[in-house]
């Protein structure tokens, strides 16, 4: 956690030993990503057993990477308030409901995930407004 939090945009964080995360104090998940960072799992877990075991929040250029995400909560990653361009690489992920959950609130917001070498995905896409960027062709009439 200290790691994530002193990293600066750019760094890769590579993990040494398996870790257990516990609730933020006053929030509703583990780990809070919130600039573009690596994290490399180097083969290593991350354990949690709370809703949401990793917040991107507000991030571009995330990374996950040869990383086993265990989380009995809801979901193992959460992608939130604009995060975008996120790679998932060589990643397992398990959770009671979701791997991954992208949710935003407003037209501007867009996110890019890229899943690469990744077994099952259970991907909640929740957005509270939607905009057609697109036209419907015009229907033949009968």
């Amino acid at each position: 956690e200290k790691a994530i939090a002193q990293a600066k945009a750019g760094e890769t964080i590579k993990l040494i030993r398996d870790v257990n995360v516990t609730l933020a104090e006053g929030q509703n998940y583990c780990l809070l990503i919130n600039k573009g960072i690596t994290l490399d799992g180097n083969g290593h877990k991350i354990v949690s057993a709370h809703d949401r075991a990793i917040n991107v929040s507000g991030a571009e250029n995330v990374t996950f990477k040869n990383l086993v995400i265990e989380a009995t909560g809801e979901r193992a990653i959460n992608l939130i308030q604009g995060a975008k361009k996120v790679t998932i690489e060589d990643v397992t992920a398990a959770s009671a409901n979701y791997t991954t959950a992208v949710e935003g609130s407003g037209i501007d917001t867009k996110a890019t995930v890229n899943f690469e070498n990744v077994g099952i995905k259970q991907l909640l896409l929740r957005f509270a407004k939607f905009t057609r960027l697109e036209e419907d062709p015009p229907r033949p009439s009968l």
